[in-house]
Order: structure tokens, then sequence, then C-alpha cells
């Protein structure tokens, strides 16, 4: 990993506190006190996207890799997964992407890192909701 080569650090930004702040836990008991903090993050929502940067500002100076991979694949509420997909997914990926080009890239190495799915790429019949999603994430990226 990264984080104990290279001695970089991570923050870990999700709506999902308990398992958040778990990963925190174990990543700072295998490589050393904060080289991860957890920022409580719903990636749809500007303000609590914008605290995510500013906490990885205060703690540790600057951002050199951005990696947005935010979304649900829960098609039994499909309203939800619509709403979630559509706001955390593209929302949360362009208010990335502009935050980190606009403020907060410090350097010519520092890279975007945009997941989607293998559903991108080959849409499944049963899932029309996470593979339109993920398709759309493959072709802001390209």
């Amino acid at each position: 990993m990264c984080v104990r080569t290279t001695g970089n650090a991570v923050v870990l930004a999700d709506c999902d506190e308990e398992r958040g702040k778990e990963s925190e836990k174990k990543l700072n008991e295998r490589f050393g006190e904060s080289r991860a903090i957890f920022v409580k993050t719903d990636v749809s929502n500007i303000d609590e996207f914008e605290n995510a940067f500013n906490e990885t500002i205060k703690h540790y100076d600057h951002v050199d890799i951005l990696i947005n991979n935010a979304g649900i694949l829960d098609d039994s509420i499909w309203e939800r997964e619509i709403s979630v997909n559509l706001n955390g997914n593209i929302h949360g990926l362009i208010l990335g992407m502009e935050k980190f080009l606009k403020t907060y890239r410090q350097s010519e190495e520092a890279v975007i890192v945009n997941i989607s799915s293998v559903c991108g790429i080959e849409c499944y019949g049963f899932l029309p909701v996470y593979c339109s999603i993920k398709l759309a994430i493959i072709g802001m990226t390209r």
C-alpha cells in the first residue's frame, strides 16, 4: 500500500460513520498514527464535500490524489437508487473534480481517479440504474 511505502496519508470521506471510523483505526494501527483520518461526508452535499477537502488541508496541507468512488447497488428501491447514485456518483464526481482542479491541485503530478464498474461497459438488464450511472462516469472521465 502506498501509505506504508511513501509516507502518504489517506482521508476517508464517506457517509457511513461506523465503517469509516473502523477503517481509520485499522489504517492507523497498521501504518502509524495520523496516517488516516475519517471525515463523515455526503458527497452529494456541497458543504460536506467542501468540509472534507478543508479537513484534508488542515491535517495534511495538500491533496495529491482524489479518488471518486461513490454509489449504491440496491435496485429493490429504485427511486432511492436513482437519487443516491445521481447525487452521490454524478454530482459528487463533478463537485470533487471541480474543487480539486480549481483549488486543491498542488502539482502537475496530482491525479483524479474516477472509479466506475464493469456495469458501465456491459449493461445488465436487471441493473438499469446502476449501469447507466456507471456508464455516465466513464463518459465524463473520457
